[in-house]
């Protein structure tokens, strides 16, 4: 949560999840994989000078971050997020389509009517149980699908890391 330089393991970590997820721009729908690193730039979603009080030390978190085109944070950078979400839903069409473009920014749909509220504590706290569930299924501690294996005595056992889990 309070990870808050771009030099850090886990902020790098957490940005790369957006480019697996082919994150794409708020206003435009465009995946930013195919903007010039130039255009891209680290956008705080709850901006600083947004007029929403900001827990101290969360405000530049990486919960509290993602990445936009350098167009689309200059219009959004001093809005609340309930204003420029009124704005994409406007700009974009509708709400299925904008649901799209923040899921993959790892802003699930609880997360986002947190946002849509102005509501920076749950937002963080969604966003966080979105990214940790994410990186736990990329590295295999838990799948997508129910795991149904069973785990006898006898039998034999080729996934270590739920066998530990389980014991």
């Amino acid at each position: 949560e309070r990870i808050n330089t771009t030099n850090n393991s886990r902020y790098c970590a957490v940005l790369n999840l957006l480019a697996i997820h082919s994150a794409k721009d708020f206003y435009t729908g465009r995946i930013l994989g195919n903007y010039s690193l130039d255009e891209i730039q680290d956008h705080h979603i709850f901006p600083l000078c947004c007029g929403i009080k900001l827990p101290e030390g969360q405000e530049s978190c990486i919960l509290n971050r993602t990445l936009l085109c350098e167009d689309t944070n200059n219009s959004i950078r001093f809005k609340k997020p309930s204003k420029y979400y009124a704005e994409i839903l406007e700009k974009v069409g509708d709400e299925k389509t904008v649901l799209e473009i923040f899921r993959s920014h790892l802003i699930s749909e609880k997360a986002l009517q947190y946002l849509k509220a102005d509501d920076f504590p749950n937002f963080i706290k969604e966003r966080k149980e979105t990214i940790k569930n994410e990186i736990k299924q990329i590295i295999g501690i838990i799948t997508s699908e129910e795991d149904k294996t069973l785990i006898a005595p006898g039998q034999y056992y080729d996934n270590e890391m739920k066998y530990v889990s389980y014991i």
